[in-house]
């Protein structure tokens, strides 16, 4: 288990799974959604548990890549962007920053959409994803 929160502390959560690997994901829409590319750490959505009083804003995203809608969860305060899930298996990616001492505890291992990185972007150490 592990926990995690927004930039202003208004939400908060824990994730009842094991605190996985990142992945870097270098699409156009998060290229758009975080000014760059993103990291988050792959889990299931109904291990997530928002803890706070506050309640994460939701928004449904209709334009991925793939097709597949997703909801965005952010904070109304601050605006942080707190995980995304979507999919048909029930996946959710919690955004790496948001974890509690993410730093000492989170690996990158890999990246996907490469074909879409930023110029100086791509880690060229770290494993590519195909899909």
């Amino acid at each position: 288990m592990y926990e995690g929160n927004c930039y202003c502390g208004s939400i908060t959560f824990t994730v009842d799974d094991e605190l996985r690997d990142a992945i870097i994901c270098h699409c156009s829409t998060c290229q758009h959604l975080h000014s760059a590319l993103s990291s988050s750490i792959p889990t299931m959505l109904d291990k997530v548990s928002v803890t706070s009083a506050a309640k994460p804003k939701v928004y449904e995203d209709t334009r991925t890549g793939s097709g597949i809608p997703a909801k965005r969860y952010f904070c109304p305060e601050c605006g942080s962007s707190v995980y995304a899930a979507g999919g048909p298996r029930g996946q959710a990616f919690i955004k790496t920053g948001t974890v509690v001492g993410a730093k000492e505890k989170v690996k990158v291992k890999a990246q996907m959409h490469s074909e879409s990185a930023l110029a100086g972007m791509l880690y060229s150490e770290i494993m590519q994803l195909k899909f």
